[in-house]
């Protein structure tokens, strides 16, 4: 593991996600795919937006990634932040069909009901953990028939924190 993978939150969190959900048959994508201008329908479209520090710190050696011992002089130079709010947001695309559009709400926010549980100690959240704290609410954005698609975005609040066994990576950059 590298920096880039403690430290790359989008990617943990959004590849678990769409990992968990592809696994269910779900087609979904994260903000990290390519770029596609064409996009099958049913799908989710998922995006990990990072808030405020959990102010859970650990002190570390920046350069090992070791824990440094309790009364280290300067120990405080080297507390990191290892918590944070964060917010996911699910777009659901459909076919501008109200049937489909309502079933396909309900199977994501089922599956949304218990993600963590399908995503944290798996790959990419190995070193990572998510904890959902609530649901955000959704927002239904019903296009007229002629554009062909109805879309409803869900958000949902959490917190992600970086596992103790996850620092000695910083020494492998």
């Amino acid at each position: 593991m590298s920096v880039a993978q403690i430290y790359d939150f989008e990617a943990a969190v959004e590849g678990g996600i769409v990992a968990a959900l592809t696994a269910s048959g779900i087609t979904s994508y994260s903000s990290q795919d390519a770029l596609l201008q064409q996009k099958p329908r049913p799908r989710v479209e998922v995006c990990f937006t990072l808030g405020s520090g959990g102010q859970r710190y650990v002190v570390i050696d920046p350069t090992t990634g070791a824990a440094i011992p309790d009364g280290t002089a300067n120990a405080e130079l080297y507390i990191r932040e290892s918590a944070w709010d964060c917010t996911i947001t699910l777009s659901l695309i459909t076919a501008a069909n109200m049937a489909e559009h309502t079933s396909y709400r309900a199977t994501i926010r089922n599956k949304m009901a218990h993600i963590w549980i399908l995503i944290n100690g798996t790959e990419p959240m190995t070193r990572h953990r998510f904890y959902m704290v609530r649901d955000g609410g959704s927002s239904a954005l019903m296009m007229d028939q002629d554009r062909g698609y109805f879309k409803t975005d869900f958000t949902y609040h959490g917190k992600l924190t970086i596992q103790a066994d996850a620092w000695p990576a910083l020494g492998e950059a």
